[in-house]
């Protein structure tokens, strides 16, 4: 690639900060109160009712509640409380051997968005239902190898045991660490998990696995939130990529990484890894690889 045609980016995300309308209201003690109580009594006769707790999945749980209850008393003060308590997450992390690294503030904006398409989404498969609408009010993600996932889901299962909270995977709960790994193998780089801490009022949503997935969504979010504030040429590139122009980039590193996870000793791995940077080097043709995806290939 001639490098005088190479258009330099640090990151894949562009900074959009001085552009942005921040809202940043103070919580108000009526309606964080009452939204941390009605959930609170929520969770508890959860808590109280399942016997099996530990075994049950997302699915079992988006079943059990009228979760919509708590959405109708949501606003923006109670999205900036729950975001300014992930600090105290991050710190009860740190002491179980977990590193939270926690994302950015809910708009009441997205919240609408997701209430308004769990209303007409229930019949398909990957819908989003009441629970996913009102349990990433506090969100982060752990980044370990494919492998590691189900020893921190263990980790924040106990954390949240301790802290007579629960802790739930995304998947059936007959699969104690959700659809990232079935009968032995593993179907996916990442995990989601939702834990509940009585102290924090909110339900926090984990995303659990390789730092290839925490930057590909992360670019998903911001194409999706935030393309409004740039212009066309500064939008960062999907990279879930093209299947007829063989820019799959997201594919091919998960592929790898499944490789790398189920056949450790697999002769074709070296192979597999070098097919990664040339999928990278299609998708960003004629610019550079930003730092960050350049980092996580490097490190597969």
């Amino acid at each position: 690639m001639d490098s005088s045609a190479v258009t330099k980016r640090s990151t894949a995300i562009p900074d959009i900060s001085s552009s942005m309308e921040i809202v940043n209201p103070q919580a108000t003690p009526e309606s964080v109160s009452k939204n941390a109580q009605i959930l609170n009594g929520v969770c508890k006769d959860f808590q109280r009712s399942s016997t099996n707790l530990p075994g049950l999945g997302v699915q079992e749980l988006s079943k059990h509640h009228c979760w919509g209850t708590i959405y109708s008393n949501v606003d923006q003060a109670a999205l900036h409380d729950a975001h300014q308590k992930l600090s105290i997450l991050v710190s009860h992390c740190a002491k179980n051997d977990i590193v939270l690294h926690p994302r950015k503030e809910k708009t009441l904006t997205r919240i609408q968005e997701k209430h308004a398409i769990a209303q007409t989404s229930r019949e398909r498969v990957g819908f989003i239902d009441d629970f996913k609408v009102v349990s990433d009010f506090m969100a982060g993600r752990v980044h370990c190898r494919v492998a590691d996932i189900a020893t921190v889901v263990d980790k924040l299962k106990q954390l949240a045991s301790d802290s007579d909270g629960w802790c739930v995977v995304r998947g059936e709960g007959s699969d104690s660490y959700g659809a990232h790994k079935k009968d032995g193998t593993f179907k996916d780089i990442v995990q989601y998990a939702f834990m509940y801490l009585p102290e924090l009022g909110h339900v926090a949503e984990f995303q659990v696995g390789h730092e290839m997935a925490s930057v590909t969504f992360t670019i998903d979010s911001f194409l999706r939130d935030q393309k409004k504030y740039v212009g066309e040429a500064a939008l960062p590139l999907s990279l879930w990529g093209d299947k007829d122009k063989g820019t799959q980039l997201y594919g091919a590193v998960k592929e790898y990484l499944l490789l790398q996870a189920n056949q450790p000793s697999a002769t074709d791995l070296a192979q597999k890894k070098q097919e990664c940077m040339i999928v990278a080097e299609r998708l960003y043709a004629g610019v550079s690889i930003p730092t960050d995806v350049r980092d996580v290939l490097n490190s597969l």
